[in-house]
């Protein structure tokens, strides 16, 4: 398509993009978002395409697509086009399609008003918009604070941790799984007037590739993070949650024939762990729930591989497609993020946000429970754990994480829901060891002090050290390791 901006005429392409900005009833006119439909006695159901065919010595030529659906639907709605600078007949009969397809599936407009946020957008643009009469006022907002903590590693090194202060927070809805929030922030802007400088630097297609995709790249960052409750005194409209324990994550681009993934200027080293996070399923031979080394990288796309305990060798993972959407359609947006303890991805992107961006929240589950446990002090959740209530039937404890009660049963926002009547009964102590029973693993022998290492391949053996270092085993006699706060981390291998 042909466009005009900023004093230039371009061309343009109808295609698969990455949202370049995001808008919410914050940085927007108080009239809010405004929403038309199309009519669908105007729908297009048939579109004709007339060109000069190269093949007929350049004579003009039509060719012709309907929409049988759309037309015993709507009727028989017809529309001629000039296909201006097209010379053969696959060229024209993919415009048409793209008219017929543009036609029934983009049938809403909107529009509002907004201020130099919307400065960087140009015809084509694809931009990010949270509606509080659409999605609820409190999935988008504007950020109160930056918050910044010192932490310490196993290895005794600190470093800094990150979280984000909202404007607005539910208690009435809760997420418990990991939580996507997309913050405006200034990053750097690529024109086609640079890539003559650049493509010559570039060591090969894919980067080049990239460098062209990431032309106008997205004023935003996206972070993972989890809940985080405080009480903070100086705290803004009596604010008393956060996003905390937040880990920038960027979007992918699978190339299953090469085991390759496509991030423009993704940061990464050789060596370093990443995890996987997705809207959809993740494709074929990535797991949510394993660290990843990255290998063989390149300015803008990396392999990853499993790490072999017997060959101490990083071995590359076989992708096997490109994962589905939330739909089930092939594809989806997947992201990945540094699972490094210290992030320095992080860390510069948290520096860029300013008090007062604009941000918005993707959840795709939240669930309401009733708070129907008579009294949590009837069983011994807090000598079990060391946990500190919350609210309601919310914990926060070192050994499970954030968590909710219900009886013997207890939910935390990675594992999902555990048993934990043994737990209660001896706790986490216990000279003997308990058992657990959790939906992802199964029964789990639980164990404080580190007994004869004895893997089954019944079940999995957790072992505890004074540090409460773990290692568990899985039934293909596999081993991973992970953190003191096991729970509230993916696992690692």
């Amino acid at each position: 398509m042909v466009a005009y901006n900023g004093g230039k005429i371009f061309t343009i392409q109808d295609s698969l993009k990455s949202p370049v900005a995001i808008f919410n009833n914050s940085n927007v006119s108080k009239d809010g978002f405004i929403y038309s439909g199309v009519n669908k006695n105007k729908r297009i159901t048939a579109v004709m395409v007339r060109f000069n065919n190269k093949n007929n010595h350049y004579n003009p030529d039509l060719v012709y697509e309907e929409d049988v659906q759309a037309i015993q639907k709507f009727g028989y709605v017809e529309k001629e086009i000039l296909g201006q600078g097209i010379s053969s007949e696959s060229q024209a009969r993919r415009l048409a399609k793209w008219v017929l397809m543009t036609s029934q599936l983009e049938t809403e407009t909107i529009t509002f008003k907004t201020g130099m946020e919307a400065a960087n957008l140009y015809p084509g643009s694809i931009f990010e918009v949270s509606d509080e009469s659409r999605n609820g006022k409190f999935r988008s907002g504007r950020v109160l604070d930056i918050l910044k903590w010192k932490s310490v590693a196993s290895g005794g090194e600190e470093y800094n941790s990150y979280g984000l202060m909202l404007d607005k927070f539910s208690m009435d809805d809760i997420n418990l799984g990991a939580i996507i929030i997309t913050v405006s922030a200034p990053r750097s802007f690529n024109r086609i007037e640079n890539l003559d400088s650049t493509m010559k630097t570039e060591k090969n297609s894919v980067d080049q590739e990239e460098e062209l995709d990431a032309i106008n790249t997205p004023q935003y960052f996206r972070f993972r993070g989890v809940l985080g409750f405080t009480s903070w005194t100086n705290a803004r409209q009596g604010q008393t949650a956060n996003i905390n324990n937040l880990k920038l994550i960027q979007e992918i681009e699978v190339i299953p024939s090469e085991n390759r993934l496509n991030v423009y200027q993704h940061g990464f080293l050789n060596g370093d762990a990443v995890s996987f996070e997705t809207n959809g399923v993740l494709p074929g031979g990535i797991s949510m729930r394993r660290v990843y080394i990255v290998s063989e990288v390149t300015q803008n796309s990396f392999k990853i591989g499993k790490y072999n305990h017997g060959t101490q060798q990083v071995e590359i993972v076989n992708i096997i497609d490109k994962g589905k959407d939330i739909f089930g359609n092939n594809g989806g947006e997947h992201f990945v993020y540094s699972n490094s303890t210290i992030d320095p991805l992080t860390e510069n992107a948290v520096k860029l946000i300013q008090v007062g961006a604009p941000y918005t929240i993707r959840t795709d589950s939240s669930v309401n429970f009733e708070r129907n446990l008579s009294d949590p002090g009837d069983i011994n959740i807090l000598d079990a754990f060391s946990a500190r209530p919350i609210e309601g039937d919310w914990y926060q404890s070192d050994f499970l994480g954030t968590f909710y009660l219900v009886g013997e049963w207890v939910y935390t926002v990675n594992f999902g829901w555990i048993n934990i009547k043994q737990l209660l009964e001896f706790g986490i102590d216990s000279p003997t060891g308990v058992w657990v029973w959790a939906n992802l693993f199964g029964w789990m022998y639980i164990k404080k002090y580190f007994p004869e290492s004895n893997p089954s391949n019944q079940w999995g053996y957790f072992m505890f050290i004074d540090t409460y270092k773990i290692t568990l085993w899985t039934e293909d006699g596999d081993f991973f390791w992970c953190p003191n706060n096991f729970l509230t981390n993916e696992i690692s291998e």
